[in-house]
């Protein structure tokens, strides 16, 4: 059986991208991926100095080239 990776979340959605994860587990899913993608989500937006909650349409582009970019190195 796979073991079910934690990582520590420190943004201001770390509330909820825990909350989202226990579901996601609860439904019988491992989810250790998303948890890790959640992760590098949840240190874009400390890095990017964001205080609030609201996820916009272009903080997930600016996130998504930075994932890009990153690929690529």
């Amino acid at each position: 059986m796979t073991e079910k990776k934690n990582y520590q979340y420190n943004s201001v959605l770390a509330p909820y991208i825990e909350k989202y994860i226990i579901e996601r587990r609860m439904s019988g899913c491992i989810f250790n991926g998303g948890a890790y993608q959640l992760k590098r989500f949840d240190e874009y937006w400390i890095s990017n100095g964001y205080k609030d909650i609201h996820i916009t349409a272009k903080r997930i582009e600016k996130w998504l080239k930075n994932v890009q970019t990153k690929k690529r190195d």
